[in-house]
């Protein structure tokens, strides 16, 4: 059973060239969105009460300045003024750029009315839990281990 849900997965990545993810915790819910353009991926990045664009971040991969062997990114963030989503935009394109290779734009706005501190880090972790998924079904290692 296993192993068809996640062929069935891979091949509606495959045939839509869209995955849906969301996870939730307490009041804390976020979605996320991947979109195939090509070779590149636009994801969108929502959650609370008022879904939003926040921040956009556009990276670009590329050798590592210190290090010709390794991939790392160049990224440009644009912010709403008044916004925070910078840092979770940014922080999630130049993650996704060194992991897939690809070009990355990353859309993000997750708005929770007076959110406390421990909502600031379940935001996160679900967050890191998400990319997590995301890297891994669209690099098909979801797929191929996972199969038994």
């Amino acid at each position: 059973m296993k192993k068809t849900i996640a062929i069935i997965l891979v091949l509606l990545i495959e045939v839509a060239k869209v995955l849906k993810i969301t996870k939730a915790r307490e009041r804390v819910k976020i979605n996320l969105t991947a979109v195939m353009a090509g070779n590149d991926l636009c994801v969108v990045i929502t959650g609370g009460e008022l879904p939003h664009i926040g921040a956009v971040a556009l990276s670009l991969p590329r050798k590592s300045l210190s290090d010709p062997e390794r991939l790392s990114s160049s990224t440009s963030v644009l912010t709403v003024l008044g916004h925070k989503e910078d840092t979770v935009a940014k922080k999630t394109a130049e993650t996704l750029v060194t992991k897939l290779n690809k070009t990355v734009v990353v859309s993000c706005g997750i708005h929770l009315e007076e959110i406390t501190s421990s909502e600031i880090n379940i935001v996160i972790e679900l967050l890191e839990e998400i990319i997590e998924e995301l890297i891994q079904t669209l690099t098909h290692d979801y797929c191929c281990n996972n199969l038994t």
